[in-house]
């Protein structure tokens, strides 16, 4: 998603001040990561966090029928976990993140910010990326997905267009 959009982040990137635009280097903590790669590894962070006591191992699943999880809908649906104002990760908070970096007083604190913006970016990148799974939505509680498997081994050729299948 990333790399397709690429210019048009860029372009985005470099009005707000990060000259390198995707490739600007940012650090929070003792981390210290390009804009892509916070993006990246939220999205990788996302599926990390898998536990019965939270939402996280069902909130990846979006039934755009019901508009619920379709997972016995005791569980936010992947939507709803992206704008949970208890996910330190969803749209609303990387938002915040994301006006932080806009207005607090030091560089650091602002640069550190934008981070979390860029890593909650990509964590709601993921759920969206989610609810492109049938799997996901249909609510099929799965450990080996043959459609997630073909598609990480061909991700570098699978064309992410706007322009419809050919068929």
């Amino acid at each position: 998603v990333i790399n397709q959009n690429k210019t048009k982040l860029n372009t985005y990137l470099v009005d707000i001040g990060l000259t390198n635009g995707v490739d600007e280097k940012l650090k929070s903590g003792n981390d210290e990561k390009k804009v892509k790669e916070w993006m990246e590894y939220g999205s990788w962070k996302e599926d990390l966090n898998w536990s019965w006591n939270n939402n996280l191992l069902f909130s990846h699943f979006y039934n755009p029928i019901t508009n619920t999880s379709g997972v016995g809908d005791i569980w936010p649906s992947s939507y709803e976990w992206a704008d949970a104002t208890n996910n330190d990760w969803s749209w609303i908070k990387a938002r915040d993140y994301f006006y932080q970096a806009l207005t607090l007083n030091t560089k650091v604190q602002r640069e550190e910010s934008l981070a979390k913006a860029f890593r909650g970016i990509g964590h709601i990148i993921h759920l969206i990326e989610d609810m492109a799974v049938p799997a996901h939505a249909r609510g099929d509680l799965h450990v080996s997905d043959p459609y997630e498997s073909y598609t990480n081994k061909k991700i570098s050729s699978l064309q992410y267009t706007s322009v419809p299948f050919p068929y």
